[in-house]
């Protein structure tokens, strides 16, 4: 399975642990993230125009420093089996801001890619206390933006015929249903410390799991990946928590 997505630091933190428990799951695959940090579908559409090698090429979780390269120039470099789209995370509930620019960046992966399955990135709603200038978009309001997130992505995807892969939703779930994740009441945020990028063990796992469900029809129940980073301790019953509700 060779697996693209043309995002940014959103799709980063989605995909850092997809190849390693795809692999842990027996699947064998290939995942690349083109990453601008906080890059809207407007910059994706004029980097597809002009061509331009402004991306950093990150495989399988890792960033390949140095390596910078265009949408066009990665397209022509697999026969990509899925390739997934995203509005930046402080316009992705604001159904406008997607056009014209979906439309050039969806039309250019058809052009090179024609067999590629497109999906489209549904993102999450920030941390209820977070200080992004964006969060000021859905009146500080996490519930409204989660909400306004859907909404968009749901007609996005009816209009261009693209299954969602429904990131945001998994999120607001854990969070509202959660104990071990309610962080308005003292529980874990699956945000890290800027209330918006996910946390990068326990967001960045879920979100991934999330993906191995839906992109390669794993059963994450049975998948034995741990996933470990510097300078945090992985406590398994969250992982385990985390996996109850990718599974549901």
């Amino acid at each position: 399975m060779k697996i693209l997505a043309i995002g940014n630091s959103f799709s980063e933190d989605a995909t850092t642990f997809l190849y390693d428990i795809a692999t842990s799951g027996g699947m064998s695959c290939k995942v690349v993230n083109l990453c601008i940090g906080g890059c809207p579908l407007s910059l994706h559409a004029e980097n597809v125009r002009d061509d331009n090698h402004s991306y950093l090429y990150q495989l399988n979780g890792k960033s390949l420093e140095g390596k910078w390269v265009s949408i066009k120039e990665t397209l022509l470099e697999e026969e990509w089996d899925i390739i997934t789209m995203q509005q930046v995370s402080s316009l992705s509930g604001i159904y406008d801001s997607y056009f014209p620019h979906i439309y050039v960046v969806n039309n250019c992966i058809k052009e090179y890619c024609p067999a590629a399955k497109r999906m489209l990135h549904e993102t999450w709603s920030y941390e209820v206390d977070t200080e992004h200038p964006g969060f000021a978009n859905y009146g500080n309001n996490q519930r409204a933006m989660y909400e306004a997130i859907v909404s968009a992505n749901r007609v996005i995807s009816d209009g261009l015929g693209l299954e969602i892969i429904p990131t945001g939703h998994l999120i607001q779930k854990i969070r509202e249903e959660s104990v071990l994740f309610d962080y308005k009441k003292s529980g874990i945020s699956l945000c890290c410390a800027d209330g918006f990028h996910l946390d990068r063990l326990h967001g960045r796992y879920a979100a991934a799991a999330l993906w191995y469900k839906q992109l390669f029809g794993g059963d994450i129940m049975k998948n034995d990946f741990v996933p470990q980073i510097e300078e945090m301790e992985t406590d398994v019953s969250l992982i385990s928590e985390i996996k109850r509700f990718v599974a549901l």
